[in-house]
């Protein structure tokens, strides 16, 4: 094959790898919000049952268990109102722990609604991807793949994918070569004070001690 095809097979199979990484991640983030908000549904169970405690309060003196009430929200059906003494001591206790929970709830449940909003628009951006990649790569049309590259670098703070890096540069970015970093960290000198105040510069080898001379 040409340079150009190995390229081109080198940079499909690293974006097609990228984009699946990312796709099981945002699926795996989609799985545990959707338990969370299963959870955050229970609010109104939890808001209905502060309100029947409350609105009943005076049905329920110190060392109540238990009363039968009116179940307005289910058309004045009568239910046994067991109140749950082993984490509260007292009605009003247990009514304002549930609103407390309630609050929180759907404070919890808003914004799940929303990761949830964001994750949607990451999955059509990444599904959308996949189906270019696959075009490009029937096609063998290394065009389309930089620019499939380029947008998934552009949404990857929304989608999380990561940009794959290559042997080669496609697309005009090289990475910089590793020496630059070994030369500067070469220059880097251990630094000691003496006694009457003058500055010490000692080299972390014979070269570097050459260098100072």
């Amino acid at each position: 094959p040409s340079r150009g095809d190995s390229r081109s097979t080198r940079l499909l199979n690293s974006l097609t790898k990228g984009v699946s990484k990312a796709l099981t991640a945002i699926n795996k983030k989609n799985a545990s919000l959707q338990r969370e908000l299963d959870k955050a549904e229970s609010l109104e169970a939890t808001m209905i049952r502060a309100n029947l405690i409350i609105s009943n309060l005076y049905r329920l003196p110190a060392g109540s268990t238990s009363v039968d009430v009116e179940d307005w929200d289910n058309g004045g059906e009568l239910v046994t109102l067991e109140l749950n003494t082993k984490e509260y001591s007292s009605a009003q206790e247990e009514a304002d722990a549930l609103f407390a929970k309630g609050r929180k709830m759907k404070r919890g449940s808003k914004i799940i609604q929303e990761l949830m909003v964001r994750s949607v628009e990451a999955l059509e951006i990444l599904n959308d991807a996949e189906m270019d990649l696959g075009v490009a790569g029937q096609t063998d049309d290394e065009g389309m793949l930089v620019l499939v590259a380029e947008r998934l670098e552009r949404t990857s703070s929304k989608t999380g994918f990561q940009m794959p890096s290559l042997d080669e540069d496609v697309g005009g970015g090289q990475s910089k070569p590793k020496q630059n970093k070994n030369k500067k960290e070469n220059q880097t000198y251990r630094k000691f004070t003496s006694p009457s105040g003058l500055q010490v510069l000692v080299g972390r080898n014979k070269r570097q001690n050459e260098s100072i001379c």
